[in-house]
């Protein structure tokens, strides 16, 4: 196991590196929880935990390309699971109709204001959703 400050390669179990001390953590693939090594499932998310590896190992992956999207879609739904970041997604979408707006693309704009007033139902914000709804009618009259 390679220590996450360090670098330096440890026997597999230790829970501290040999070289600086430092915690020797392992993190869940599917959702980037931490688990201690003696961990078979995840605590968050059920994984089973032979698919897990040091967080250093894990960002050399992402970057050298090695992570497909589908394992990062589902980190990124495991964490929005985790944390309710599920409010975010229609901010985003609010967000990206805008900059469509500005580029003069008016039918996504259209398309993606649809899309964040049904995401704000969704999640139970009737405020953002009538702003979103007056916008459209603005937007088709």
């Amino acid at each position: 196991m390679r220590c996450p400050s360090c670098g330096v390669e440890n026997a597999a179990g230790r829970k501290f590196c040999v070289e600086c001390g430092g915690k020797l953590a392992l993190s869940c693939k599917a959702c980037g929880t931490p688990h201690a090594p003696s961990e078979k499932f995840c605590g968050e998310c059920g994984a089973t935990l032979k698919e897990v590896e040091s967080p250093q190992s894990r960002v050399k992956s992402e970057e050298s390309g090695n992570s497909g999207l589908s394992t990062l879609d589902s980190r990124a739904a495991a964490l929005i699971a985790r944390t309710g970041a599920k409010t975010l997604a229609p901010a985003l979408c609010e967000w990206r109709a805008e900059l469509a707006g500005v580029l003069g693309d008016e039918a996504t704009r259209v398309q993606l204001l649809r899309e964040a007033h049904q995401l704000y139902e969704q999640i139970g914000a009737p405020l953002q959703a009538q702003r979103i709804g007056q916008l459209l009618s603005e937007s088709t009259s």
